[in-house]
């Protein structure tokens, strides 16, 4: 009688997973009989190392693998998270997916609400780093790798360690979980959850037993997300996360996916539905990449980089930016991702409003009796948030965003919003809003000095709104050495009239570059109102839209050495 050799490595958690599949395997298959065999693999053997250090996708698979295709094993058990996104190795096939739990991460340690500023949350994978900076910039994060026993004993003190859900449940350790987070906080590794089964390709008796435990919904998911990564060009050790799920052998797949900057500055995301598993995921790459600024985030991923471009598009340009000191760095990143050379000019702050906040704090205290938020800017979403006594009582109010910012910034405080019209104006939100209910009420915590667009526009629907002053921008006092690179650029950025206003107050209409940027209709009024042509507005207004606009401007006219500056 033929054994099935199932290869593995030694972790509890790697022999957990081949019991498992032996297991799935005998009850389907009378009189089958297996054998582990357990393989080391080159992560196993230098557990203190990081695994970007260790050359990052595949080590944990390729010594596995070899084992198959030397014939020393007929079936590599693998985590699917584990696979590069590649090709399997020549004469090797992936014959099943029989089995995903759980996909999200954990949290073991404390939760994320009683994390204070400063904790320190241990993982050795840079999707989870990159996500929690995005969302909690406050916290520290340290390196840990091991087992999962290993990794339990090393929680740091008043911080947590990042795993995942799976991998808990499979050892019956899921009660260490403190928080079990969201898909809208944690978008989890490609595959994550899952085993995958490979096989020599031309051992048809096995690819035959192992169709019996195939299951195809998985199968489906994972094609599409592992479709997602791979043109990316990433692998397990890349700071992007994907979701899949579909309900039937033939029908749509919903892929969700994200990508951040390592750093955690900067984070896009989207999901696309489609019935081709392969075709949906890539498509959702390339949006993500081309259209929601992915390009901008300065990930070595090669084949997702737009062909033919060498030289990049702004080398030599001098760009000024004018957002806020913190919320400046993914824009900054974006310019100089093009190849600009980039001024920090931030002309103006954001302090607390003239009441010292006690409107908000009020408005905050009873949130409940309004049946909308409507957030215009990420600033208010950062003060509304503040204020609130248990950030869980906004789930029963719609929420409605202005700008792929705003909508962000409520995402990473878990809030999905409902409304996000496409275009990123008061009057488009108007648009889209729903006709009141008997008694509607929303909430509009917003800037001292804003339009009355949004407050009229719904009131002429019939809602009743309370306008709160969130917060106040005021002039800003940049240092001397920025104010005189700033008057030898080549182009100013505006990402709202509150920045015109505070550029204007601090610089001489003879020092305003040649090439002024706008982000939107209303900017460009504010910039017109203060005797500034606009040279380009964006056509997407986001800081995404802000540099395709420049990019493209460029290409089309002089650059910076034609004009009479040498790039510096």
């Amino acid at each position: 009688m033929r054994v099935l050799r199932l290869a593995t490595r030694g972790s509890p958690l790697a022999l957990e997973q081949a019991r498992r599949i032996r297991a799935r395997l005998t009850a389907v298959h009378a009189g089958l009989v297996t054998e582990l065999v357990v393989v080391e693999s080159g992560g196993d053997l230098r557990p203190g190392t990081a695994i970007q250090a260790l050359g990052g996708a595949g080590v944990f698979v390729a010594e596995i693998e070899q084992a198959v295709l030397d014939r020393r094993a007929d079936v590599a058990v693998h985590s699917l998270k584990d696979l590069p996104s590649s090709a399997p190795p020549e004469g090797l096939v992936l014959a099943a997916t029989p089995e995903r739990l759980d996909v999200r991460d954990a949290l073991v340690g404390r939760t994320l609400e009683r994390l204070g500023p400063g904790a320190v949350v241990a993982t050795g994978a840079v999707r989870r780093r990159a996500q929690l900076a995005w969302l909690r910039p406050d916290l520290c994060f340290a390196e840990l790798r091991g087992t999962i026993a290993t990794r339990l004993g090393r929680v740091p003190p008043g911080g947590a360690v990042v795993v995942a859900v799976a991998a808990l449940e499979r050892l019956g350790l899921i009660a260490r979980a403190a928080e079990i987070l969201p898909m809208s906080v944690m978008v989890p590794q490609v595959g994550q959850g899952a085993i995958g089964l490979r096989c020599r390709e031309d051992d048809t008796a096995t690819i035959e037993i192992l169709a019996a435990i195939d299951d195809v919904l998985v199968g489906r998911a994972i094609a599409a997300e592992r479709a997602f990564l791979a043109r990316l060009g990433g692998g397990c050790d890349a700071p992007v996360g994907a979701h899949a799920t579909c309900e039937s052998a033939t029908g749509p797949v919903v892929v969700e996916g994200v990508l951040a900057s390592e750093d955690g500055h900067a984070l896009v995301r989207a999901e696309l539905t489609g019935d081709d598993p392969v075709a949906v995921g890539t498509a959702l790459a390339e949006h993500l990449f081309e259209n929601e600024g992915g390009r901008f985030l300065g990930l070595p991923f090669g084949t997702a980089r737009a062909p033919g471009r060498g030289r990049r598009p702004l080398s030599g340009w001098r760009v000024v930016v004018t957002r806020p000191a913190r919320q400046s760095p993914p824009l900054v990143a974006a310019f100089a991702a093009e190849g600009a050379e980039v001024v920090e000019l931030a002309t103006i702050l954001v302090e607390d409003p003239s009441d010292g906040g006690g409107a908000l704090r009020a408005a905050a205290g009873r949130l409940g009796s309004f049946d909308w938020v409507v957030f215009t800017s990420a600033n208010a979403v950062e003060r509304l948030f503040a204020e609130i006594p248990a950030p869980g009582e906004i789930g029963a109010v719609r929420v409605a965003a202005i700008g792929s910012g705003t909508a962000q910034a409520l995402r990473r405080r878990g809030v999905e919003a409902e409304l996000v019209p496409r275009r990123f104006v008061g009057e488009a939100v108007v648009a889209g809003f729903p006709p009141a209910t008997p008694g509607g009420r929303v909430l509009l915590p917003r800037a001292a000095v804003a339009r009355d667009v949004v407050p009229e526009g719904l009131r002429r629907l019939g809602w009743e709104v309370e306008v709160v002053e969130a917060y106040r921008t005021v002039t800003a006092t940049p240092p001397p050495a920025a104010l005189a690179a700033a008057a030898a650029a080549d182009a100013v950025v505006f990402t709202s009239s509150s920045t015109v206003v505070g550029y204007r107050r601090l610089v001489e209409p003879g020092d305003v570059p040649p090439v002024v940027v706008s982000i939107g209709p209303v900017t460009s009024a504010t910039l017109r109102d203060s005797g500034l042509a606009v040279t380009v507005e964006a056509a997407v207004h986001s800081a995404g839209g802000v540099v395709d606009a420049l990019v493209s401007w460029a290409a089309a006219h002089p650059g910076p050495a034609a004009r009479g500056r040498a790039p510096s």
